[in-house]
């Protein structure tokens, strides 16, 4: 892994640690790392067989209408090395998420998520995250391969769902993100 990619994965682990309340030394808290979301159970039971074989332990969530595959990690000073090793074995584009428990959306109910941005420059992705926090959102952030412009990290606000997609556009106006992109 390249130097920026191991800086962008620290920043993902500091940024995602601080906003939820976690020790970035000590590390008291749990995340998940997600590396995919399926509408079909049998695509997310391929992706954890993969983990599997890859000596991952991952663990299969409902989420609304949705399968994802995440894996746990214990504490903030393991955020990097796992993403760092789901990277190496094939897994590019992940995500994580604070907290050890998913977000719940009613079972059937479509589930989206905001992209607020891309970006090359971490400290970009930090005013952004920065900004949705104060804002009074719950961001993410993914990391992810463009084949146009290398490794970025996304910021987004995940677990929108169906019901709730007028007023999280309406509130993201407000706090001043425009154009932004909601994805099913």
């Amino acid at each position: 892994m390249n130097r920026k990619t191991v800086c962008l994965v620290a920043l993902m682990v500091m940024l995602t640690a601080h906003a939820y309340g976690r020790n970035i030394c000590g590390g008291h808290g749990t995340f998940r790392v997600q590396v995919g979301s399926f509408r079909e159970a049998v695509n997310a039971k391929g992706y954890m067989t993969r983990l599997r074989s890859a000596c991952f332990s991952p663990v299969l969530e409902r989420h609304g209408c949705l399968y994802r595959v995440v894996v746990p990690v214990g504490g903030s000073e393991e955020l990097g090395p796992v993403v760092q090793r789901l990277r190496n074995v094939g897994f590019r584009n992940v995500w994580i998420r604070g907290g050890g428990v998913a977000t719940q959306v009613p079972r059937g109910q479509n589930v989206y998520r905001v992209l607020i941005g891309s970006f090359r420059e971490p400290a970009n992705a930090q005013g952004y995250f920065t900004r949705l926090l104060s804002a009074g959102f719950n961001p993410a952030l993914e990391l992810f391969d463009s084949p146009c412009h290398g490794t970025v990290i996304r910021v987004l606000v995940p677990d929108v769902g169906a019901s709730e997609r007028a007023v999280v556009t309406r509130r993201l106006g407000t706090a001043g993100f425009k154009g932004t992109w909601m994805r099913g």
